[in-house]
């Protein structure tokens, strides 16, 4: 993939959580890449909580975090609580000293066995406990995330311990589907008698409480993941750091004004969830050009020369400053940097190496044609020796395409199974008289 295309951004997800998290780690400052189901899911989180301590004017620092469930997800979140931590002043140790995890063997402390290195990181020194409930009343924590997948594991009694100890908790159930939700919104207010700031990573609808309205957020990746995408394929960034997913958390967070935080918001409205992504976008863009990571640098200077508005450092804005819609369409409509950034697509021209590899692929086809016929004319008859030579020639081109789309061991790879294949075809022939049904099952298992 670096090879073939090199300004490729690499996403991946729904991989297992402990190839997820090692892989994202080997590779995430080599290449171009990011794992949504860590990193977004880490930032939308991160977002939310933002928010949340907006609307109750309390520092980031002095938060401490209890996680229900321990697997990547859980870990991606973390590690970004613990980077924004850090960003604003604390010491690594500091900051992962104020995150502590429970999964289902319990709470996460040294003499735990089986965990991985990631999750050693959390596990603190602490009595052993498997009661959520008394876990709460112990650590005292202020923000209690759900990402078990475990329907119903939010209880009275924890969010009820929340309530008793924070005067505004924040709780997030994020697992979904809906079945698979820690608690529901209506349980998390009704229990916390319409103290907590809650957050789902499903929408549930809106609870009316002793007269006023709740409105649950969703903690849903799309505030994220279109973002960052776009930002990537503007900037052309060499890597894709942390920092950029907590610029993008901020940025989302930014977009939520006192009216809708009254409401009990934690997430932008979804009615113009565009308009939302496009700022979240350029904020993200505006710090990989700040911070050095964007490569794209001949597009920013278009815009600037195209008299478009600037952000900090002279980067390019994007539709921040737009004062009507119509001016927002006329800019997608014609827009010198998405000209730049998206080019024209053309034919593509006739290399002397497509030639000699059409003319190679040919004479092999010609060449396997010759050499099966040959061999099957020992067993079967002419219409029969013929099918043995076009499945020969389909082998041939799927063994060419391998080597050229794939790579050498590809292509080696798939001679080899052809040549199985054809063995067994031999096999067969050689007990079995001639079917064409046969032959034909024959050939499409191989």
């Amino acid at each position: 993939m670096q090879q073939v295309f090199p300004d490729c951004c690499i996403h991946f997800e729904d991989w297992k959580g402990t190839d997820a998290i090692r892989l994202l780690d080997r590779y995430a400052d080599k290449i171009l890449c990011y794992n949504d189901d860590i990193q977004g899911t880490a930032s939308v989180a991160l977002a939310g909580l933002t928010t949340a301590l907006q609307i109750i004017d309390a520092p980031l620092t002095d938060q401490r975090v209890l996680f229900l469930g321990a697997g990547s997800a859980g870990i991606g979140i973390a590690k970004l609580i613990a980077a924004a931590m850090q960003a604003k002043g604390l010491s690594q140790d500091e900051a992962r000293s104020r995150i502590s995890m429970f999964d289902i063997d319990g709470l996460l402390e040294p003499s735990r066995a089986n965990l991985s290195e990631a999750q050693k990181v959390y596990a603190h020194k602490a009595s052993p406990s498997k009661d959520l409930a008394k876990t709460i009343e112990t650590l005292k924590p202020t923000v209690l995330i759900g990402v078990s997948t475990k329907g119903g594991a939010f209880t009275q009694r924890v969010v009820e311990a929340m309530s008793r100890l924070n005067e505004r908790p924040i709780i997030f159930a994020l697992s979904n589907p809906t079945d698979k939700a820690e608690c529901t919104a209506e349980q998390a207010y009704t229990w916390s008698k319409g103290k907590a700031l809650f957050a789902a990573g499903v929408q549930f609808p809106d609870v009316t409480l002793n007269g006023r309205t709740y409105h649950p957020g969703q903690a849903n990746n799309f505030y994220i993941f279109p973002a960052v995408g776009l930002a990537t394929y503007a900037a052309r960034p060499r890597r894709i750091t942390d920092e950029c997913f907590i610029v993008a958390a901020q940025a989302s967070a930014d977009q939520i004004g006192p009216d809708l935080r009254a409401k009990g918001m934690l997430f932008p409205g979804q009615d113009n969830i565009l308009e939302t992504e496009i700022t979240t976008a350029t904020r993200v863009a505006e710090f990989m050009f700040d911070e050095g990571l964007a490569q794209n640098t001949d597009a920013c200077a278009r815009a600037a020369g195209a008299g478009r508005p600037a952000s900090r450092g002279g980067r390019a804005h994007s539709l921040d400053s737009a004062n009507t819609r119509e001016a927002e369409d006329r800019s997608l409509r014609s827009d010198p940097v998405r000209d730049e950034v998206i080019p024209e697509v053309k034919n593509p021209k006739l290399s002397s190496w497509d030639v000699a590899y059409a003319l190679n692929m040919a004479i092999a086809c010609l060449i396997t044609y010759w050499i099966m016929t040959h061999t099957l004319s020992r067993f079967v008859d002419e219409s029969s020796d013929f099918l043995g030579g076009m499945w020969a020639v389909v082998a041939t081109v799927f063994v060419f395409r391998e080597t050229r789309l794939g790579s050498l061991s590809a292509g080696i790879a798939r001679l080899i199974a052809t040549c199985v294949s054809f063995a067994l075809c031999l096999l067969y022939l050689s007990l079995f008289p001639f079917t064409p049904v046969g032959m034909a099952a024959l050939i499409a298992i191989g």
